[in-house]
């Protein structure tokens, strides 16, 4: 019995010994100071577990503890900044992967968030009024494989007045979609008719799309 005793503890032991940890501190792009009320996501690259979360209160430190060895990807997202994964460059979606050996504190991370940018204009049909409850995304593109595709990094409803603001988005070239559905009728009733648009986003341009106009 007693070396079954020894043997668990050992267990217990070894496995405590063997946990890891991710941690650092989050500050501002624009001036180096910490921030606060940033939610951190931590999820491992090669599991479907469960992601961790922690909100960084005192001088924008966080701390994951007793993480089993392993790939992860962290991410961070606050209001008023990007969204982004840590070691990001380009697409602030695509980070790098820290990578944690048995027993490893990878406690110095400098997870730098770049104040996020915003889009903003109305939505107006091809009369030229106002086309509210649109969706609008602001998508980014992207190179995989050799193929060119966009990645949505933020969206928008437009309000009655077809206006719309899509925040906390990183600095780059978008492409803005504005997109409704409409009612078509036919002799028995109605049926919905998605109705695309898209524009390439320029600061001071004014550009023209069809089922709707954008200013940004």
């Amino acid at each position: 019995m007693s070396r079954l005793i020894a043997l668990a503890l050992a267990t217990a032991l070894g496995a405590a010994q063997a946990a890891s940890s991710i941690g650092g501190q989050v500050l501002n792009s624009a001036n180096d100071e910490p921030v606060n009320g940033v939610v951190l996501v931590l999820t491992a690259a090669a599991s479907a577990s469960t992601p961790l979360k922690f909100v960084t209160e005192t001088r924008g430190l966080f701390l994951f503890e007793n993480l089993p060895p392993g790939r992860y990807v962290l991410l961070a997202e606050s209001e008023g900044f990007a969204r982004q994964v840590f070691g990001s460059r380009g697409n602030p979606l695509a980070g790098i992967t820290l990578s944690l050996a048995p027993g490893q504190e990878m406690n110095d991370l400098q997870f730098t968030l770049i104040p996020g940018s915003t889009i903003s204009g109305r939505t107006l049909d091809a009369t030229g009024n106002p086309a509210p409850k649109a969706t609008v995304l602001a998508l980014q593109p992207i190179y995989r494989r050799g193929s060119k595709e966009y990645v949505p990094l933020g969206s928008a409803a437009s309000g009655e007045n077809g206006e719309y603001r899509v925040a906390n988005l990183a600095p780059g070239n978008y492409l803005v979609s504005a997109a409704a559905l409409v009612l078509a009728g036919f002799a028995g009733g109605f049926y919905v008719v998605p109705f695309y648009a898209f524009l390439q986003n320029r600061a001071g341009a004014e550009a023209w799309v069809r089922p709707f106009r954008a200013r940004c």
